[in-house]
């Protein structure tokens, strides 16, 4: 069995996760989550999904042997790809809400 497809299925799959994947990053960002790494990797697997969805349902393709190994890969791939990645560490940057509080910004009582 020889999937000659598959390839460029993934690909597009990536292609169109990218759009979803901006958009989750700039809304989970501005919420400040507690943990950014565990943020990184749902963004990553929802995003993934989304992705593989999205082309899935323009796939030529039906077999679920395909639809199993590439556009299943996709999530695995992306959040592979966003733990090894560094230009998410702009979340330490952001300041926490314990470090902007201090006795000195505080009302007087």
């Amino acid at each position: 069995w020889r999937d000659v497809h598959g390839p460029a299925c993934l690909l597009q799959s990536l292609l169109a996760s990218v759009f979803v994947m901006a958009a989750l990053t700039l809304w989970v960002r501005r919420g400040a989550p507690a943990n950014p790494r565990l943020a990184i990797a749902y963004i990553a697997i929802a995003s993934g999904a989304m992705g593989a969805l999205v082309y899935g349902l323009s796939c030529p393709l039906f077999g679920m042997a395909h639809l199993f190994t590439w556009h299943a890969a996709t999530p695995i791939v992306l959040s592979a790809l966003a733990r090894r990645s560094r230009s998410f560490g702009y979340w330490r940057a952001i300041p926490s809400a314990r470090s902007t509080i201090s006795a000195d910004s505080l009302p007087p009582r």
